[in-house]
C-alpha cells in the first residue's frame, strides 16, 4: 500500500485549509527585538516560550497548519550570528523549532472541537536570499559563481534537522530564483529517496514551495512563473503544493491566476497585511487603501488557492477572519 503523508492527508479532508500568519512581526508586537541577522530564529534561542506562545494562539484562532520558526536558522546563518561553535548546536536550535510547534500542536488538540481535523506542522526553509541579509530574497540577487550544489550544500543541513523530528511537511518558502528553485527540487528529491530506502524512516514527509515574485508573470529574478510551474509539475510526489508567499497583498489573485494556468496542484498563498516592506530601511508603511485577506481571499479561492493564510504583519486575530470565513468550508 501506497504511504499517504499528512500534507496529503489534509488536503484530502478538507477543501479550505487555514495556515497560520507571521511569526517574526507577531514577536515584534510582543516586545521583542528581532532587528538582527537571524530574525525570529533569535527568539527561538532567547525566549522558546514566546515561539510556543505564538503557535498556539495560531492555533487557537482557527489555524490547520503552523510554520516552524526556522525560516532565517540556515546553518550556516546560525554558525555565524548565533554564537555556536559547531554545527551540532545548530541543528538542535533548528529541531527545537520543531518541536515548539509540534508541543503547541499537541497540547492544543488535547481541547480541540471534536471533529477537526488534527492540525500540521511544517517546516521552514527560507531561501539563501534571507541568510544574505541584503532582501535579496525579493530580487534572487544572488552571486552568479553559486552553482546547484552550493545551494543544495546551503539547504541540506537544516532540512535534515527538520525531517530528524516528527514534521509533517516541509514549506520551502519565499524562493525567488529559479535555480534555486531548481536546487530545492533536487535535494528534496534525493532526500525523500534516501528516507524511502531507510528501513528505520519516519514515515512520508511531503513539501510546498512559495514562490516571492516580482508581480503576476516573474519571480524575483526575472525567471517566469510558468517555469517554475513546469518543474514542480514534474515532481508532484513529493511536492503537494505551489504558489506565493511574502508578496504585496493585492497582487495576489493575479499571481494565483498564473499559477492556475500553468499547475492542476493545490495552490498555497499567505501574502503580507497590505502594507508595504522597505528592505533597506526595515520599516512598513501602510497605503490608506489598504485591504484585508479576508476581503481578498474569495478572489484566491476562485483561482485555485486550497490553503490561505497570511504572511508579514498578519497576527492571530487576521487567521481568525479567514477561518470563520473559509475554515469549516469542507
Amino acid at each position: 500500500m501506497t504511504e499517504i503523508d499528512p500534507l496529503s492527508q489534509l488536503l484530502a479532508s478538507k477543501d479550505i485549509i487555514i495556515l497560520d500568519g507571521a511569526m517574526g512581526t507577531e514577536l515584534q508586537n510582543r516586545g521583542h527585538d528581532v532587528s538582527n541577522q537571524l530574525w525570529s530564529a533569535s527568539i527561538l534561542i532567547d525566549h522558546p516560550q514566546s515561539i510556543y506562545d505564538v503557535h498556539l494562539q495560531y492555533f487557537e484562532h482557527g489555524a490547520d497548519i503552523t510554520i516552524t520558526a526556522s525560516y532565517q536558522a540556515a546553518i550556516q546563518g546560525l554558525l555565524e550570528n548565533g554564537d555556536m561553535q559547531d554545527e551540532t548546536k545548530a541543528q538542535e536550535i533548528i529541531r527545537t523549532s520543531s518541536q515548539l510547534a509540534l508541543k503547541a500542536r499537541d497540547d492544543y488538540w488535547q481541547t480541540a472541537i471534536e471533529g477537526r481535523p488534527r492540525g500540521l506542522v511544517a517546516g521552514s526553509v527560507g531561501p539563501y536570499g534571507a541568510y544574505l541579509g541584503t532582501g535579496a530574497e525579493y530580487t534572487g540577487d544572488y552571486d552568479y559563481t553559486l552553482t546547484t550544489e552550493d545551494l543544495k550544500q546551503f539547504h541540506r543541513g537544516r532540512l535534515l534537522a527538520l525531517l530528524d523530528t516528527d514534521i509533517d511537511a516541509i514549506a520551502f518558502e519565499t524562493i525567488p530564483s529559479y535555480k534555486e528553485l531548481e536546487a530545492i527540487v533536487e535535494l528534496f528529491n534525493e532526500v525523500c529517496a534516501e528516507r524511502a530506502r531507510d528501513s528505520n524512516k519516519k514515515r512520508k514527509v511531503s513539501a510546498w514551495v512559495s514562490l516571492s515574485v516580482k508581480d503576476a508573470q516573474y519571480l524575483g529574478d526575472g525567471s517566469s512563473i510558468e517555469a517554475a510551474c513546469k518543474l514542480i509539475n514534474q515532481h508532484t510526489e513529493n511536492f503537494k503544493s505551489i504558489g506565493v508567499n511574502c508578496n504585496p497583498l493585492l497582487i495576489t489573485k493575479d499571481v494565483l491566476a498564473t499559477l492556475h494556468k500553468f499547475t492542476n496542484l493545490p495552490l498555497v498563498v499567505y501574502p503580507n497585511s497590505g502594507e508595504s516592506y522597505d528592505a533597506t530601511t526595515k520599516k512598513w508603511s501602510r497605503a490608506g487603501d489598504c485591504q484585508t485577506l479576508e476581503g481578498e481571499s474569495p478572489g484566491w479561492i476562485k483561482n485555485g488557492a486550497r490553503i490561505i493564510g497570511g504572511c508579514c504583519r498578519t497576527a492571530p486575530k487576521d487567521i481568525n477572519k479567514l477561518y470563520k470565513a473559509h475554515g469549516q468550508y469542507c
